[in-house]
């Protein structure tokens, strides 16, 4: 029986449509999978967009050999079978790292000419029938890569060093002993030597008091009030300048091992990494003992709607000794210098250390902090814990940087003499002060956001600056200590170059704490801001009146000193300045973070890692 012209037209406009989405998830499964070989390094958002282009490049094509070759021919394969191979492919592909190819643009324009022929003659019934298949798999395989370019592969500048910036969380700057100032000091003799050969900046403040938004400012250079990260749980903008990536740009192999779940790669915080571990299990059982295995996010975002992808690891954090392990354990061969980002969360609450670092802080026990049977959960206010469980609790977060001290310890044992090496806190912790107690964030004062800052280099003379400056400092000075160009969308200042007159801001926001109306006009969006010049700081909150502060003999920010006009004074015009400021908008939360910032004391969204 001979076919209607409906018939026909209805037959090929099906082979049509099933040949452009079959060939499509074809391609994205083989760009997913693509066998390493010598060439190109692709990161994974070079990746993402390769792969779209070869899915509709895919799409096109295969739309034009299924209308060649009807629905009865193309059906069958095209909606079935290849989507089957797709989800196959897309949940157990690796989905973070690098695929490697090398596709020379002249065969591949070649093969492009030649297979358009080939559609052609695949348009003949004898013949399209058989090509159909080859067809799109080579047009397609061979055009995607190639139209995502292949740059030459960098070159480092000469001498080069290698590079470590190591970021320790919840660290208050006056807990140690290179830094001085009042009070008992954490046990850190190895933080202590590598002070005493370092350019130490003792009054370093953060810009805020959470983890994710301090380190998208420490390695773009960027305040939260421009890039709009102002809580954990949220994904970094991709237009946000990202040092990382200049290093990786540079020439530099670039690697990260980090230790909560709040800097997971898929924020965007893995952006220009070759290497991103964030494997929170121990070391042991992650096979980084012998091997140097990497993690794996193994399957594409497109499944994480239903559940489909799997993660190796299933805690939101892990200690820094396996933090540790897993870069001393990691062997991969390597030619060019290093930029190594390590991130160590010990100090972190519920501040458990070991018995010894208890020991040496003067604790019978390391039982962690509690009342009677209920653990002390993160926000609890001073006035709701005895005195004797407050200093216990002071003394167990005192202990727990001992524990870390001796981890950066085993960490420096495997860095050269030779490498530059940059330490810093991405915020401090109160306890107690100002009424908030074992927890951060909601504050802009010292206790939340003075952290130690100290830079080492071979080049570089050991001294102590006293003037504050700002951890969005550290962008400018990572790419000048390794002697690249700074590019301009870069912000702050080189350390190396700093300005005694700067103006140091600090601040919380009121969207992320169950916080008081604002009883002061003007002060927006913030739940606090603090601004430091000098030796005075000026600060604001919805718990505390506007007033001046004497660091010298204040260095908490405890008790606002009377002056006789405070309107008139210029640190207390710059603050109300700062308030006027335009602010960008907040990124969107991550739905998918919400259980790991739960796990990690997110209470009522007063707290945060």
């Amino acid at each position: 029986m001979v076919p209607t012209r409906r018939e026909l037209l209805v037959r090929h406009l099906g082979g049509a449509l099933c040949g452009a989405v079959g060939a499509a998830l074809l391609v994205a499964l083989l760009g997913w999978t693509w066998p390493p070989v010598s060439g190109v390094v692709l990161s994974s958002l070079e990746q993402d967009e390769a792969v779209r282009r070869l899915a509709f490049e895919a799409a096109c094509m295969g739309g034009l050999v299924g209308l060649g070759t009807g629905w009865r021919r193309a059906g069958p394969v095209v909606a079935a079978v290849l989507p089957a191979l797709l989800l196959v492919g897309l949940a157990l592909a690796p989905r973070d790292g690098s695929v490697r190819v090398d596709i020379a643009p002249s065969w591949a324009e070649g093969l492009f000419g030649g297979a358009f022929i080939l559609l052609l003659i695949s348009l003949w019934p004898p013949a399209r029938g058989a090509v159909a298949g080859i067809l799109v798999l080579a047009l397609s395989g061979a055009t995607g890569f190639v139209h995502q370019g292949a740059p030459a592969v960098p070159v480092p500048p000469v001498d080069a060093p290698d590079v470590l910036v190591l970021t320790l969380d919840t660290v208050r700057a006056d807990h140690f002993s290179f830094l001085g100032g009042p009070g008992p000091h954490a046990h850190t003799p190895h933080l202590d030597a590598l002070a005493a050969r370092s350019r130490v900046f003792r009054q370093a403040y953060a810009p805020l008091a959470l983890t994710g938004p301090a380190h998208a400012t420490l390695f773009s250079g960027i305040s939260p009030r421009e890039h709009g990260v102002r809580s954990n749980g949220r994904s970094l903008p991709e237009t946000l300048p990202w040092v990382p990536e200049v290093f990786a740009a540079a020439g530099y192999h670039t690697q990260a091992w980090v230790s909560a779940a709040v800097l997971e790669g898929d924020l965007g915080f893995a952006r220009g990494f070759d290497a991103y571990d964030s494997t929170f299990v121990a070391a042991s059982q992650a096979g980084f003992e012998g091997d140097g295995e990497n993690r794996l996010r193994r399957g594409h975002g497109l499944l994480s709607w239903r559940g489909y992808r799997h993660r190796s690891g299933s805690a939101h954090h892990r200690g820094g000794a396996d933090t540790v392990a897993g870069m001393r354990g990691y062997h991969e061969p390597i030619d060019r210098p290093t930029f190594t980002w390590v991130h160590l969360y010990d100090a972190h609450w519920p501040y458990a250390p070991t018995p010894e670092a208890a020991e040496r802080a003067g604790l019978a026990d390391n039982t962690p902090l509690s009342i009677g049977v209920l653990t002390v959960m993160m926000q609890r206010q001073a006035d709701e814990l005895p005195p004797e469980e407050i200093e216990r609790g002071r003394v167990l977060y005192r202990a727990g940087i001992d524990d870390l001290d001796a981890i950066v310890g085993r960490l420096l044992a495997a860095v050269s003499e030779d490498t530059v090496v940059l330490v810093v806190g991405d915020h401090g912790e109160s306890l107690g002060e100002h009424d908030y107690t074992f927890s951060h964030g909601r504050l802009p004062f010292a206790p939340d956001t003075r952290v130690p800052l100290m830079v080492a280099a071979p080049d570089l003379s050991p001294a102590v600056v006293d003037h504050p400056v700002p951890i969005a400092d550290v962008a400018s000075t990572l790419l000048a200590l390794a002697g690249l160009p700074i590019p301009s969308e870069v912000g702050g200042r080189s350390l190396l170059d700093p300005d005694p007159e700067r103006l140091v801001v600090s601040a919380s926001w009121a969207a992320d704490f169950a916080v008081p109306a604002a009883e002061e006009e003007g002060l927006g969006p913030w739940a606090g801001l603090a601004v430091r010049q000098g030796d005075m700081t000026a600060a604001i909150t919805r718990w505390d009146a506007e007033g001046l502060f004497e660091r010298t003999v204040d260095p908490s920010e405890l008790t606002p000193v009377e002056v006789d006009d405070p309107a008139e004074h210029e640190l207390i015009t710059a603050l109300r300045s700062e308030l006027l400021r335009p602010v960008a908008g907040e990124t969107a939360a991550e739905p998918s973070m919400e259980g790991a910032l739960e796990a990690l004391g997110y209470i009522e969204g007063d707290a945060s890692p």
